[in-house]
């Protein structure tokens, strides 16, 4: 049975059950206080409604969560999410291809069922639709999908002690870990990441000394089919380890390794061939030093690519601090970030860190044109509240190459310019956001926002260097 006629059949059947649960809750419960739902998640199958059990919902939409399906061990939830978000953007990549401006809409939705039995068997399945209307710049792929699984996997709980648990997990699913600098499941994109394999996830409470959060993990990415199936990448294998703690102090870290071995892999100095390296790294973090924050993180590469010696690292740090006393409590923060180049692309050995699985976009800018590879970028921001559910903020930043012969490389990790003899310089550019977000209630936002982009020396020798402009728009509901 095709996953979308299963999803299909899943919403037939809920709205059946819930239609009944509903008016059972409306004359049995009434005299009962209802009970807070928990906030919707990036991941969706995070979120855990057993808080309601039978009692009266807060919310209209929450007669879909954690329903009996005719016996008290077996739940059902049902969730989903609309996105519609309109973008312009002229002189996309400094005016090179062609049309040098564009103007579409996107819009996307995802529909999941969550199945529950007793509290050692789980099965999520959640489908995706994504399109594009009235683009006429090809590519990329992360525009468009006609009808797929985003995630679709098992869990098995063997053993559970409290707030401890051991979770084996097989199938599709999306991959979410620190800050999703290197590992994310890029939920900007019209069409977001996802990967086909098993994980093991350790939960270990500490009581009053925290908590641990420990990943095992084995997977496949899976390819993006715009108009067909998505399958798995049989050359692209993603593992690894990820330990988060967060205790009852100020400060929470994280340490993980990462494994990638891709092949059939072209480097932007045209060589081709296996990419197997390993990422160690580690992230520190503090938000409630009041009224400072901070955070830093740094990861070590090593391994071959075709044959070469791979050595590189990446390394960040933010400070913030938060006038609670002012009106719209705004919050000024400054960082760096820097990743490491190629100094020689044509000697036996690697320097340029691979980004892996990256939220670029939340990081070097919303116009998406600059990645964690071969780069330094400085950038201030400022985050205020002028009103109820209404969040404001502001940044720019500023962009060198960490090697000049090496490549430009945006936020997919794609090369997009390049001077071998090095004499363009390194400084790339700079680029001034601003977004708004306003809450209109639990469901619903508006997002909107404005990007410019002004060339440096090394764009404007290494080809077209018209600013650029990214205007955009967006309207999200989630239940």
């Amino acid at each position: 049975m095709r996953p979308t006629i299963m999803i299909t059949v899943f919403c037939l059947m809920i709205a059946t059950v819930t239609a009944q649960g509903a008016n059972n809750d409306q004359v049995t419960q009434q005299a009962k206080t209802p009970a807070s739902p928990p906030k919707y998640q990036l991941l969706r199958y995070q979120e855990d409604y057993s808080v309601l059990g039978d009692e009266p919902r807060v919310d209209w939409l929450d007669f879909l969560k954690h329903r009996s399906l005719g016996r008290e061990d077996v739940r059902l939830t049902v969730g989903g999410q609309a996105r519609v978000r309109y973008e312009m953007k002229s002189h996309e990549v400094f005016g090179s291809g062609r049309p040098g401006s564009d103007e579409y809409l996107l819009h996307r939705y995802r529909i999941h069922a969550d199945l529950q039995y007793q509290d050692w068997l789980r099965v999520f399945v959640e489908g995706k639709f994504a399109y594009a209307e009235q683009r006429d710049r090809k590519g990329p792929l992360i525009f468009k999908d006609a009808a797929d699984l985003q995630n679709a996997f098992v869990d098995i709980t063997p053993w559970r002690d409290g707030k401890n648990k051991l979770v084996f997990r097989v199938g599709r699913q999306e991959l979410l870990y620190g800050k999703q600098r290197l590992v994310s499941s890029f939920d900007w994109a019209n069409v977001m990441r996802t990967f086909d394999g098993a994980r093991v996830l350790l939960t270990l409470d500490e009581g009053d000394k925290g908590k641990w959060q420990i990943d095992g993990w084995w997977t496949r990415l899976v390819q993006i089919n715009n108009d067909g199936w998505n399958d798995t990448d049989e050359n692209t294998q993603f593992f690894g380890i990820y330990a988060a703690h967060k205790g009852p102090s100020k400060f929470g870290y994280d340490i993980y390794a990462l494994g990638l071995s891709k092949d059939k892999r072209t480097s932007a100095n045209g060589r081709m061939g296996t990419d197997s390296r390993m990422t160690f790294g580690a992230r520190l973090w503090c938000k409630q030093f009041d009224p400072w924050d901070f955070e830093a993180e740094a990861a070590w590469q090593t391994g071959r690519f075709s044959g070469q010696a791979d050595n590189a690292w990446m390394a960040t740090v933010v400070a913030g601090y938060t006038f609670k006393d002012l009106f719209a409590r705004p919050r000024l923060s400054v960082g760096y970030d820097y990743a490491s180049g190629d100094d020689s692309p044509t000697d036996n050995h690697v320097s340029t860190f691979n980004q892996l699985f990256p939220l670029g976009h939340a990081y070097f800018g919303y116009i998406d044109l600059v990645g964690r590879q071969n780069i330094h970028a400085a950038h201030a921001r400022i985050d205020f509240k002028p009103l109820k559910n209404t969040k404001v903020w502001m940044q720019f930043y500023s962009f060198w190459l960490d090697e000049k012969k090496d490549a430009l490389y945006n936020a997919g990790g794609a090369p997009i310019r390049r001077d071998t003899t090095g004499s363009s310089g390194s400084y790339v550019g700079s680029e001034f956001d601003i977004v708004a977000k306003y809450q209109l209630d639990r469901h619903s936002s508006i997002l909107a926002g404005y990007s410019h982009f002004w060339p440096g020396q090394f764009i404007e020798k290494t080809g077209p260097d018209r600013a650029i402009d990214f205007v955009y728009i967006q309207y999200q509901f989630t239940f």
